[in-house]
């Protein structure tokens, strides 16, 4: 790999990994706005919490994740940075991680932090420092003196000042905003009109599914506090991946119920959602959707195919599979989908180290877009997605999350998610359009999808 790839030279960096005393635990939401402007992660994962400030250096891909070669050597100087204080915990020392594209051929990039907090199920956690020519303070390794440090620079300090509270979600009572302009791209009509041509297509035969999307543009009265709508994320999605990635250009947060992949040495596992509902609030009515759902063979149909394509591309690296032969009702705020967890063991040489199989970012690379963001077949749904839809995905759907040097990490697809710059958020949902597909009930859907993302703005 050419390290021009990254934009400064990795082996210029180290890293040093502290173990944390037990029972203390950092405000990951405030690491990860500590510098906003200049690179920020937060990302509420099934096994690991994990948070960033700074960027100690990014790694392009100039044609996207499409490109393989770049994928596959992407990974491949962390072990090298990890000199001093190098952990074997998943999700520890130096990450790879950030928000990738819906579109696979468009340029990309992922950072390494500078400063990273990782937490497992258990309380354990973590912080890995990268210290290169850039690095911010160059902070102590010694764990009391980091903590005292970074207690300067973060909100929840306990009253004694030497420890670091714990994060509590916001119940959104104290968060308000006002939305002063909201526009539809495309308009509603637009979007029937759109679904009724992909029917016209799948009845022709070029496609079997495509997944439309649409956008809210909303202009809101004060500045868009990135920290308050994931506060509100937390408490309205408890039990969805919430994720937050600050640069530059802006944030791009979300809470996502859907696992692209998740790699822990030799095992993987994917969750893929296909089918839905809308949800009311209104306790029977919503039981009755629900039931609705699980019998409902059009939506069995549309889901067993994003099934059958996860399980086709995810077997395709692994010795053996375990598909549960029904999906189980995953039930959200505002909709309900259809899920079914898949768990693999990748294909290695006997005594083989995982390291040497596949990574999370090349296997989540290989997956993306499955067919419940994209359609089937792939390539032909794609295209109906470039005529059809009036404006770039851009991180709407696109991987988001984080790999380690050992390979391992979790990548959750960019849905109920908004990009925010200023008083400005634009926010995506997608739906599934599939034969008997009826335009008026799938507009209905994006709206119930698009209400996670625009509640958590106001």
């Amino acid at each position: 790999m050419s390290t021009n790839s990254f934009m400064m030279d990795p082996r210029d960096l180290e890293s040093n990994t502290v173990c944390l005393p037990p029972g203390t635990l950092l405000d990951p939401l405030a690491l990860a706005m500590l510098q906003p402007a200049v690179g920020g992660f937060l990302f509420y994962g099934s096994k690991m919490k994990v948070a960033s400030s700074g960027v100690a250096a990014t790694f392009n891909f100039p044609d996207g994740i499409a490109d393989s070669r770049a994928v596959s050597s992407a990974t491949r100087w962390l072990p090298s940075i990890a000199k001093r204080g190098a952990s074997s915990v998943r999700g520890t020392g130096p990450l790879l991680l950030g928000a990738l594209p819906f579109d696979r051929n468009e340029s990309a990039c992922l950072f390494v932090p500078e400063i990273t907090y990782s937490e497992d199920r258990a309380g354990n956690a973590w912080i890995t420092l990268v210290d290169g020519p850039n690095a911010v303070d160059h902070l102590p390794t010694d764990p009391d003196k980091l903590l005292a440090a970074l207690a300067e620079r973060l909100t929840g300090v306990d009253e004694g000042g030497s420890h670091l509270a714990d994060y509590q979600v916001n119940d959104g009572k104290t968060f308000t905003n006002e939305i002063v302009k909201l526009f539809s791209i495309p308009d509603e009509q637009e979007f029937l009109e759109a679904i009724r041509s992909a029917l016209g297509s799948i009845a022709d035969g070029v496609i079997d599914k495509v997944v439309l999307a649409r956008r809210i543009e909303a202009t809101l009265r004060r500045e868009i506090d990135p920290a308050g709508v994931v506060r509100r994320l937390s408490a309205l999605e408890p039990s969805s991946t919430v994720f937050a990635v600050m640069g530059p250009d802006g944030a791009f947060v979300g809470a996502s119920p859907e696992l692209l992949i998740a790699r822990e040495g030799a095992v993987v596992s994917s969750h893929p959602l296909a089918g839905t509902v809308p949800l009311t609030g209104e306790p029977d009515a919503d039981d009755k959707a629900v039931a609705r759902l699980a019998a409902s063979s059009k939506e069995q149909a549309e889901h067993q195919s994003v099934v059958d394509a996860v399980g086709t591309h995810l077997g395709s690296w692994c010795t053996e599979m375990q598909i549960p032969s029904s999906p189980a009702v995953l039930r959200l705020r505002t909709v309900a989908h259809l899920g079914t967890l898949l768990t693999g063991r990748l294909n290695l040489k006997q005594g083989a180290d995982p390291t040497e199989g596949p990574t999370a970012l090349r296997l989540a690379s290989e997956l993306h877009p499955t067919p419940a963001v994209a359609g089937t077949p792939r390539n032909p749904a794609l295209e109906a997605i470039g005529l059809l839809e009036h404006s770039s995905r851009g991180l709407y759907a696109g991987p988001v999350g984080w790999v380690d040097a050992s390979g391992d990490g979790e990548f959750v697809i960019g849905i109920r998610s908004a990009e925010l710059k200023g008083r400005i958020a634009n926010v995506h949902a997608g739906v599934g359009i599939v034969a008997g597909s009826d335009p008026e009930q799938e507009l209905a859907e994006t709206t119930a999808k698009l209400r996670t993302a625009v509640s958590a703005l106001t």
